[in-house]
């Protein structure tokens, strides 16, 4: 017994060794807790709906996010996460929710669901669009069906609607934004409402159905807009001409547009006005009046080098040299196309360069997800070989004890057995020793009987030695002595 003890607590110190083994699986660069999260796996401190609610309430009271001290390990990480990406440490946000994502550290599919939205998040940011919009299949609308809080959910759908746009999906944007527009509705949430006509407006000018974006920028053309958001108020008759300018309303387009310039200087802001001047000076091109279109794409140049937008200064260079082409003496033509390709070739450079960036991104996190995926492979091969080992080790274990358990009861039956033998001794003795006795008894038996017999016989030849006897009485002690002889 004292054997099998010690087996069983080498075995139970084999497998505690092969539990912290199984444990340290990868190193810890990115500081999560590996054992922590599988020790707190079963444990929640904060629920999805909880921890979007509690993100909301941060970013509104503090503009950044605090780790509540009570969040369990997995939660710690999620907030932390979402704080990276909140103060644009992209790449770091997306190592931590990929290891996240790639181990199953999860509690419930929504979990899931949200890791892959904050890494398409990410990767948005980082310029890959169409890599983040691989990461939000199956998403929606599964992960918004279970959140409780409306503002929540419009944010996140706007945001995926966000993405869409930007992989040219306009037409499934177009359908987000009319499903969040609903849910406005029933909030009775007017600035977002105003907000998701805009974006309803816009999706539907990118897919060139401009009545039905009319219809959307017309109705935030009410004072109500004006007092809750003046610049969207204002952006509704900008974005109303746009859309008459390309229905080929050239008049109307331009009494829109120039209502939306003259709301915006009001409001002592640029934002928007270079696009508002230019469409102007479009619509005045496309009536023939070139002096105003040149004046307007004059403006916009103008605007456009003060706010440093090589994109809007490269597109009035190519609407002034539309126009001044149509006369060949103009002296402006040899300057602007001078002017044009210098800011050209600026804007390409920066378009080169911001494509670098946007590749050298690239394999930064291409190697977080290779790093993810062979830790994974190696964490799952390392499973399999602790797997094997325990079920070996438990398999000689086994073995062990029940050979254990044959030599034991060996042992107690050979000691009965051999009770039993100095036993079955005795009692052969007994019988040896009851037997010769008797033997004995049974010879002076048979001894004492042939005495008697003997003697018998005697007395019948004493009396055939009698004289007088007849012989018939003689036959008969003759027969009898035959007899006892015989």
């Amino acid at each position: 017994m004292i054997r099998t003890l010690l087996i069983l607590l080498l075995c139970f110190s084999y497998f505690n060794s092969l539990a912290k083994a199984n444990n340290i699986i990868f190193d810890k660069p990115y500081q999560i807790d590996v054992t922590k999260i599988k020790k707190e796996k079963k444990e929640i401190n904060y629920s999805l709906n909880e921890f979007l609610n509690y993100v909301e309430k941060s970013l509104s009271e503090t503009n950044t996010i605090l780790i509540p001290e009570n969040a369990t390990e997995f939660e710690s990480c999620l907030f932390t996460a979402r704080r990276l990406q909140h103060n644009d440490s992209h790449l770091v946000s997306i190592r931590n929710l990929k290891y996240l994502l790639e181990f199953e550290y999860y509690r419930e599919h929504n979990e899931k669901l949200y890791l892959k939205l904050l890494i398409a998040t990410s990767l948005n940011y980082l310029g890959s669009p169409h890599v983040a919009h691989v990461y939000l299949k199956g998403v929606f609308p599964t992960l918004t069906n279970n959140i409780n809080n409306e503002k929540i959910i419009s944010h996140l759908t706007n945001e995926y609607a966000s993405f869409l746009l930007r992989i040219d999906s306009a037409s499934t944007a177009n359908k987000v934004y009319l499903a969040n527009l609903k849910r406005y509705i029933n909030s009775n949430d007017s600035l977002e409402i105003f907000n998701t006509r805009n974006n309803l407006g816009f999706s539907y000018y990118k897919l060139g159905m401009y009545d039905s974006a009319k219809i959307y920028y017309h109705l935030n053309q009410k004072e109500s807009t004006r007092f809750l958001n003046p610049i969207l108020y204002a952006f509704a008759f900008g974005n109303y001409g746009a859309a008459l300018f390309q229905l080929g309303k050239e008049d109307s387009a331009i009494y829109y547009l120039k209502k939306e310039i003259s709301l915006l200087k009001q409001l002592n802001t640029t934002e928007g006005m270079t696009n508002a001047l230019t469409v102007v000076g479009k619509a005045y091109e496309k009536k023939g009046n070139l002096d105003s279109a040149s004046h307007y794409f004059h403006k916009a140049l103008v605007l456009g080098k003060e706010k440093n937008n090589l994109d809007v200064i490269v597109d009035n260079y190519k609407n002034l040299i539309r126009i001044y082409s149509i006369d060949e003496d103009d002296p402006l033509l040899n300057f602007i196309l001078k002017k044009y390709f210098n800011y050209n070739d600026s804007l390409q450079n920066k378009k080169e360069l911001r494509l670098a960036k946007e590749e050298a991104q690239i394999p930064k996190y291409l190697e977080i997800f290779t790093e993810t995926e062979e830790s994974k492979e190696r964490n799952d091969k390392l499973k399999i070989n602790n797997r094997e080992l325990i079920y070996t080790t438990i398999a000689l274990t086994l073995i062990i004890l029940l050979l254990m358990l044959l030599v034991f009861f060996y042992k107690k039956n050979r000691k009965k057995l051999k009770g039993k033998n100095i036993e079955l001794q005795k009692s052969y003795k007994t019988i040896s020793e009851s037997n010769n006795r008797n033997e004995v008894l049974l010879k002076e038996l048979h001894h004492r009987v042939k005495n008697n017999l003997q003697i018998i016989s005697s007395l019948f030849n004493l009396q055939l030695n009698i004289d007088q006897l007849d012989p018939k009485t003689e036959d008969v002690f003759r027969d009898a002595k035959n007899r006892i002889y015989s």
